[in-house]
């Protein structure tokens, strides 16, 4: 059963039906110790990857400008490139066994995860989250996997962190350098390629 609400007629995302619109470059994982491509490439090769595993996926679906806009409004900060197109591209999804938050387009601002919006919002008010982080998946040992949107990058990408309420203001580590970087990490761990 999909647990994410959709169009009847959405199987999946056009991207994985392999209308990504943009040529792939090879890239190396920053599990290696390696240099990454851009957040944009390493996104397109986690969309790539996930063709072969869309039995395996569940998503909510495309979002438009019109939500995007109204989710920005809502917390007060802009999303960088790459998840923008993760959010135009799924929505929120479930990856196998890693769930990233996300807008179910027309429910903003959400009652509960998957939603990026309420998430935010919540944990600001609940734990003194700080404004600059954006939540995109809970670790499931304590810590959120957050947007850091004050470490901007000139093409607008912002590092991926660690926080947890118990250590306050300071995130704890930089996970990537992007979110298409950490989505290509996570999609690469889960389904072990």
């Amino acid at each position: 059963m999909c647990r994410y609400p959709r169009a009847r007629s959405q199987s999946r995302p056009a991207a994985i039906a392999g209308d990504i619109g943009r040529p792939l470059r090879s890239h190396t994982s920053p599990l290696d110790g390696n240099a990454m491509t851009d957040a944009m490439t390493c996104f397109a090769r986690a969309v790539h990857c996930l063709e072969d595993h869309a039995d395996r996926i569940d998503v909510a679906g495309p979002v438009g400008e019109a939500d995007l806009a109204l989710a920005s409004t809502l917390l007060g900060l802009e999303f960088p490139p790459s998840y923008r197109a993760y959010l135009q591209t799924f929505g929120a999804g479930a990856f196998g066994t890693v769930e990233i938050y996300g807008i179910i387009a027309g429910r903003l601002p959400g009652r509960a995860a998957p939603s990026v919006v309420w998430r935010t919002l919540d944990e600001r008010a609940r734990c003194g989250m700080p404004h600059r982080l954006i939540p995109i998946l809970d670790s499931g040992y304590g810590p959120l996997i957050c947007l850091e949107t004050t470490q901007v990058t000139a093409d607008g990408e912002c590092a991926v962190v660690e926080w947890s309420p118990s250590i306050g203001q300071a995130p704890t580590e930089r996970i990537a350098d992007s979110f298409g970087a950490f989505f290509l990490q996570e999609i690469e761990a889960a389904f072990a390629m």
